[in-house]
């Protein structure tokens, strides 16, 4: 599923069993233009895995809008994996863990 707001382009991908919203910014992105961001619908039954390249203040947005989730990671392509960095649930990996994900360069590119 594909999803331009403003100037970010948003795709939601499974990739070797996670959720994964990578994002690619198009131009300049403001703090200001987090109010005029919509996220995709994503299965809030499922991890998500965050990916691409932004500022940290819209990292620090996208892992607050991603709470529901049982747990969300961001993507390190240098740990060909995932970090999770925030979880709700006792049965998934525990925050620092890395989710392997080696199909993950083939399909992450900006």
């Amino acid at each position: 599923m594909k999803l331009y707001v403003h100037m970010v382009h948003f795709d939601l991908i499974e990739i070797d069993g996670y959720q994964v919203l990578h994002f690619r910014i198009d131009d300049i992105l403001g703090p200001d233009d987090l109010r005029e961001l919509t996220l995709p619908t994503t299965d809030r039954s499922a991890g998500i895995v965050l990916s691409g390249r932004g500022p940290i203040w819209l990292y620090g947005y996208l892992v607050h809008e991603c709470h529901p989730h049982p747990f969300v990671a961001i993507y390190d392509p240098r740990l060909n994996g995932a970090v999770i960095v925030e979880r709700h649930l006792m049965d998934v990996p525990c925050i620092g863990s890395v989710l392997s994900m080696p199909r993950a360069k083939e399909v992450l590119r900006d």
